[in-house]
């Protein structure tokens, strides 16, 4: 048998040479491979036990340091400050009710507080997970229902909210007796403040009225104090529903006798046919929120004429959940040719407007002086991409007929040409705009009022003095620096006041301009601070802040 200095150099000259041993060499390495083994395992051993108290020490260690811990000394009302900042505001999902529940765990004075303070009980959100009928062992669904109704029993009379987010269209599991139990519990005696309901394909108009029903009908007004409300519903296959008892699933009962604290209200409407005999008359309602899953031109009749009832009305939100195909709207016997208005609707009090970019014909039916918010936020079923768009011809109606000041203008999930913006921005007011969002894909295009092909530079957004924030999103094929540099120059000359008196920027605002999506761009030079510093001062000296992708950058 080799020597323990032979072994080592026979395992040094074979890890060289990278050559299988000979015969004897094998035997003489098996062995002391099986050597090492046995003083491995003879060292574990020798191990283990210390290891184990090692375990259980620390274990000991974590309990007391446990009972020492400052948390278990706070006074009951800190305690509760402790928990609602620990939570997520009217959230209480699945992690954030785990959260919870661990929050009780660290004592028992934890656990008192938690259960003695209503307000940590006043919101809960459901999804399709709570009502998925659950493997052995877990919570089944059919318990949702008390379990939620438990839940809000500690809230006493504090404002309750519910929200169901329950998208059933995949799950085959979805118990569906559990969902309308718990949807009829918004019904119940609480001091209700909210309730949301809303399914990917939508509640019918059944359960929608059901609920409706019973919370009208029963003596101690549960949506008395009630301020928001968002209910989907569906009339496509329902007998005489399908006639069409729109916008509210119950169009014999007043909205204004019935929800007298309402101030926002979100309609998910999913039907084929529509057709309103209802009109929604509230005076406090603020916010008006639609969602529907049909482009069909008689919703736009029928819905336009409801914002004359409303007075209150400071913000409209109108969305289309998905697009409507030729061959589907010929099957449904529809034609997508809209209506000729009577008349634009005029309200003067509505100051925010975001619309779909997909259902902006619904500005051929509105007047809104008063406006000063507008957003475009993309198709919602585009999700994440930008797309080409250049019919502007409702919003450039729109902004003529309303001849509305924007302050806030944000263009989402749409590219834009210079030649697009000027015709845009030719219609509207921009004297007062404050913050403004672009996708473009040509920024130092967009930048230039030359390129933009304007008589001077009165209506290029740039060069109001009233602009704080200028958000660029897109692509530029070819973007120098120095050219960006000559944008901002030309726009600190052009808004230096006429006089000589005044030079120094200190009568203009600081501008943010944000410039996103730069992974998309090749940049020339490279942006980064060391090879630009003296760009990125001449960029200073000119009263803008850079960012990129959220980063300040100068």
């Amino acid at each position: 048998m080799p020597m323990e200095c032979d072994l080592n150099q026979i395992i040094q000259e074979l890890s060289s040479t990278n050559q299988p041993p000979e015969e004897w060499q094998r035997i003489a390495l098996e062995g002391h491979r099986q050597k090492i083994s046995d003083e491995i395992q003879k060292v574990e051993g020798m191990i283990a036990c210390p290891r184990e108290r090692i375990d259980s020490l620390n274990e000991e260690k974590w309990a007391v340091s446990g009972i020492l811990s400052p948390l278990r000394r706070l006074p009951s009302e800190l305690v509760a400050e402790v928990v609602k900042a620990s939570l997520s505001p009217l959230v209480h999902d699945h992690d954030q009710r785990r959260h919870f529940m661990t929050l009780r765990c660290i004592s028992r004075l934890w656990r008192q507080v938690s259960y003695d303070t209503p307000s940590l009980w006043a919101s809960l959100t459901l999804s399709e997970d709570d009502f998925l009928r659950k493997e052995q062992g877990a919570l089944p669904s059919s318990s949702l229902p008390s379990r939620v109704r438990t839940w809000f029993d500690r809230a006493a009379d504090v404002p309750t909210s519910l929200y169901i987010f329950a998208d059933y269209r995949y799950q085959p599991d979805f118990d569906w007796g559990a969902y309308e139990s718990t949807v009829l519990l918004a019904a119940e005696d609480r001091n209700w403040a909210t309730v949301r309901l809303s399914k990917e394909n939508g509640m019918s108009e059944v359960l929608a009225a059901k609920l409706v029903l019973r919370a009208h009908t029963s003596s101690y007004r549960p949506w008395r104090n009630l301020k928001e409300l968002k209910i989907p519903f569906d009339v496509i296959g329902h007998g005489t529903a399908s006639r069409g008892k729109m916008f509210w699933p119950v169009p014999d009962i007043p909205l204004d006798i019935f929800l007298p604290s309402l101030s926002i209200l979100s309609l998910e409407i999913i039907s084929s046919v529509i057709h309103a005999n209802a009109i929604i008359s509230h005076k406090g309602i603020t916010c008006l929120e639609v969602i529907v899953h049909h482009v069909i031109p008689s919703l736009l009749e029928d819905f336009i004429p409801n914002l004359k009832f409303l007075p209150s009305l400071k913000k409209i939100q109108y969305s289309l959940a998905g697009p409507l195909s030729v061959s589907l709207a010929m099957s449904l016997g529809l034609y997508y040719i809209y209506p000729e208005r009577s008349g634009r609707v005029v309200h003067e009090g509505v100051e925010s407007l975001t619309v779909s970019t997909d259902g902006l014909m619904v500005l051929h039916y509105l007047n809104l002086p008063a406006l000063r918010i507008l957003e475009l936020p993309g198709a919602r079923y585009i999700n994440d991409r930008a797309i080409e768009y250049t019919d502007l011809v409702y919003l450039e109606e729109f902004l003529e007929q309303s001849r509305c000041t924007i302050q806030h203008l944000s263009l989402h999930r749409l590219y834009f040409s210079p030649k697009e913006l000027r015709r845009l921005f030719s219609k509207m007011d921009v004297s007062n705009l404050e913050f403004i969002s672009i996708w473009t894909k040509d920024i130092l295009g967009v930048m230039r009022s030359e390129r933009l092909g304007w008589i001077g530079a009165a209506r290029h957004p740039l060069y109001c003095k009233s602009l704080r924030d200028h958000h660029l999103y897109g692509q530029q094929p070819d973007f120098d620096l120095d050219d960006f540099i000559e944008c901002l120059e030309t726009r600190w000359a052009g808004l230096q006041p006429p006089t000589t008196e005044s030079t120094s920027g200190a009568t203009l605002p600081t501008l943010n301009i944000k410039i996103f999506h730069l992974d998309q761009l090749n940049l020339r030079p490279p942006w980064c601070r060391e090879a630009n510093a003296t760009q990125l001062q001449r960029i200073s000296k000119l009263g803008v802040r850079l960012y990129i992708d959220e980063l300040p950058w100068n």
